[in-house]
């Protein structure tokens, strides 16, 4: 499962995903390569690719739903300010705390209740 790839152009990430998904020698980033400048270009420049995995899929969870609609400088602060709030991220941890303490970390109201409510789902 791939948790969170932090880029600030969403097309970027969507050829890593393409380049994850297909070696450099696919027939679809060959066609790629061949129709389009711009995909050649970059596909030559990223290369091989690895991406890490997390096996942590209720974190993944959480900091999905933390970036979601963020830029990735944002999303990335706030969820260094939650890891540093919050020493372990689990349901029970996380169905303990208050609104008001993911607030001060930067979380919105809306975010408190969607991670809370899966928090619960997930005891």
């Amino acid at each position: 499962m791939l948790c969170y790839i932090q880029y600030e152009n969403s097309i970027i990430a969507r050829i890593l995903f393409i380049m994850h998904s297909f070696t450099l020698e696919s027939p679809i980033i060959r066609y790629l390569r061949a129709h389009d400048p711009k995909m050649g270009y970059l596909t030559n420049e990223i290369g091989t690719l690895s991406l890490r995995t997390d096996d942590d899929y209720f974190g993944c969870l959480v900091r999905l739903i933390i970036a979601q609609q963020l830029s990735s400088k944002v999303a990335s602060k706030i969820w260094s300010n939650f890891r540093d709030a919050i020493n372990d991220i689990t349901p029970v941890v996380l169905n303990n705390i208050t609104d008001e303490q993911l607030r001060e970390c930067g979380i919105s109201l809306a975010k408190a209740t969607y991670i809370k409510n899966i928090s619960q789902l997930v005891m």
